[in-house]
């Protein structure tokens, strides 16, 4: 029998998180000692009941782990952003995504460079969801502004936590320059890109692709393609969608492990098991970027490339060990993503 002592630290430090996220747990200085007591004794006492002590120990470092893990994050990485909320700054960022337009204002994913802000922050940039004006020119990857904004958290409505929802994404607070349009001190400066940094270069290729896909098909048909190669759905229409939900079939516009093991298998016929195994790897890194690096899709990405390393080196990759591996890699990235709904139904 295998020893997944990964398995079992990576499932409790999902629950310690999940605890962390949904009930606003803190640990202050008077329950910091209480609660390491319990828990670690509750779980030595069922690891010795269970014959499973190492497991059990494993399992307690985890949940321990977590909600320390989670405060120090919180403190250092969240608090500092949050202060931003309800102040206006002219600010200055890069565009790392193409806009989505509404009526007459846009919305963009933004780098903001905080020595513009004059805040002290341990890294020098941070992202955040950005409304803009509507621009005659398309803004696109790689671009740099320079807006009058102002920071805000939002609210909870209609049930929906809007503020867990965008953090589970990485955007712990939003920005929005469009009620400083009228304001004599309002400032919108675009300068656009003359080359595209290698970093967006998997994006500008999956929007190439789409423009061409809609070009050459119906709006029905290219939608539904988009939704299969990229997992874009927002193109599909909305009634096929609803009817491979019916039927069960929704995954198959979901970019998980099923697309990337076509990818896989295409490259090995081509070049070969070994050369083709070792051409998958680069190729599914470009390939998530270019799919919009989801939790289901770096979940698929992170285990498909441990199964080909572990070929490479002519030996066997447990299941459960890489999945336990793929999900601390993102929590470690973001703790705030245990509560998203898309790495829920991934794990």
């Amino acid at each position: 029998m295998k020893k997944r002592y990964l398995f079992a630290f990576a499932l409790f430090f999902a629950a310690g998180l999940a605890v962390s996220v949904y009930c606003d747990f803190d640990l202050d200085r008077n329950m910091k000692l209480a609660s390491l007591a319990a828990v670690l004794g509750l779980t030595c006492v069922l690891g010795l009941l269970s014959h499973r002590f190492t497991a059990s120990l494993f399992a307690c470092v985890g949940l321990i782990s977590s909600l320390f893990y989670f405060q120090a994050y919180t403190r250092i990485l969240v608090n500092p952003l949050c202060k931003l909320a309800n102040h206006t700054y002219v600010i200055s960022a890069e565009v790392c995504d193409y806009a989505v337009h509404y009526d007459d204002m846009q919305c963009i994913e933004a780098r903001v460079d905080c020595s513009a802000l004059g805040i002290d922050y341990p890294i020098s940039t941070f992202d955040t969801l950005l409304y803009l004006p509507a621009t005659s020119e398309k803004l696109k990857p790689g671009d740099q502004i320079r807006v009058t904004a102002g920071f805000y958290i939002p609210e909870f409505a209609e049930g929906y936590d809007r503020a867990r929802s965008l953090a589970a994404k990485g955007y712990y607070v939003r920005a929005s320059s469009l009620k400083f349009v009228e304001s004599e001190d309002f400032c919108f400066e675009i300068a656009s890109c003359g080359q595209t940094p290698a970093r967006y270069v998997p994006l500008v290729l999956a929007q190439r692709w789409k423009n061409e896909i809609s070009k050459r098909f119906d709006a029905r048909e290219g939608g539904f393609m988009i939704s299969l190669l990229l997992g874009d759905k927002s193109c599909m229409d909305e009634r096929d969608y609803q009817n491979l939900q019916k039927s069960g079939l929704s995954h198959i516009v979901a970019v998980s492990g099923m697309h990337l093991m076509f990818l896989v298998a295409f490259l090995t016929q081509v070049f070969g098991k070994r050369l083709g195994t070792f051409l998958s790897i680069p190729a599914v890194l470009f390939f998530a970027c270019m799919a919009g690096n989801t939790p289901s899709v770096m979940r698929a990405s992170i285990m498909v490339i441990a199964a080909g390393i572990s070929f490479l080196l002519m030996d066997e990759a447990d299941s459960l060990t890489v999945l336990a591996l793929s999900l601390l890699i993102l929590l470690f990235q973001n703790p705030y993503s245990i509560a998203s709904t898309s790495l829920q139904l991934s794990y």
